[in-house]
């Protein structure tokens, strides 16, 4: 599209109007955009045209919008007189024809490009995603903690694994608290803590959890009256307490209360506040 710098004044004598963006119409003309079409101005171009079929345009000549018959700007502008490619007059979002009176998008109610679908993959990604990882919004029930046997997975590569327990260990030392109130960070020294993750699980209760370290000299039985207390857990007559880790195979090893607690859990392991009751259920 030719379109002068400093305006111009339609070509057409009975308007005459200043544009300041005419159009170069094929017969070499300026026009204002009320005027640019060959019938509106007896365009002396569109005449050869006519007798000359092999002058016409390929493009579509007529407005792309059904209640108009008026030419389409693609159709009637003069090409570049230097044999270059004149710039595309087409809708820039469906890329049809439209006259000067429904170029916009707006004016010919544009539904733009079809979007493409997204991939099936994608799709089924996300799906993968919602069930490993769902939603913090979704119900509870579908977020809760299964009470079935405890599944120890592990990183096959042992370089991966070991870098894993490392972060993890680093979690667990930054977020643990003293699990006897007699101790603290001033008065045990670092290498002679035992950092754990303590969980509870009684039929009764809700499943808890905390980060918590002892000295590594505490006897197992003293531990349980400590995390008795931790929990918040009343007392009953109708079990009695017991501590468990983790077995290799998924189930819970119970631990000898008049052993010290260092030697029956490693730095790091996971220790659960139970019943011997609940214990004989599960093994």
């Amino acid at each position: 599209m030719d379109l002068t710098p400093t305006g111009a004044h339609c070509a057409l004598s009975s308007c005459n109007t200043f544009d300041f963006l005419p159009i170069r119409c094929q017969c070499t003309k300026l026009f204002c955009r009320f005027h640019i079409s060959p019938e509106l101005h007896d365009c002396s171009a569109q005449d050869l045209v006519n007798r000359q079929p092999e002058l016409r345009p390929s493009v579509q000549s007529k407005c792309t919008l059904q209640s108009c018959g008026n030419a389409s700007l693609e159709s009637i502008l003069k090409p570049k007189e230097d044999g270059d490619a004149r710039p595309s007059v087409l809708c820039s979002n469906c890329m049809q024809p439209f006259c000067i009176a429904h170029r916009h998008p707006k004016d010919h109610s544009c539904s733009g490009p079809k979007k493409p679908e997204a991939p099936r993959k994608n799709e089924a990604a996300r799906l993968l995603l919602s069930k490993n990882f769902p939603s913090k919004s979704a119900p509870l029930a579908a977020r809760s903690v299964q009470r079935g046997p405890i599944k120890v997975s592990a990183s096959t590569n042992p370089k991966t694994a070991s870098q894993i327990e490392k972060v993890e260990q680093m979690k667990l030392r930054h977020g643990a608290i003293a699990g006897d109130p007699e101790d603290s960070a001033s008065t045990v020294p670092m290498n002679q803590r035992l950092y754990l993750k303590a969980k509870s699980r009684l039929s009764n209760s809700v499943e808890q959890e905390i980060k918590i370290w002892f000295r590594q000299s505490i006897v197992t039985g003293k531990v349980i009256d400590l995390l008795i207390k931790h929990f918040d857990v009343t007392d009953s007559e109708e079990y009695s307490f017991a501590l468990a880790k983790v077995q290799s195979s998924g189930g819970l090893m119970p631990l000898h209360n008049e052993q010290h607690l260092a030697d029956q859990i490693a730095d790091g392991s996971t220790l659960f506040l139970t019943s011997t009751e609940f214990l004989e259920t599960t093994q």
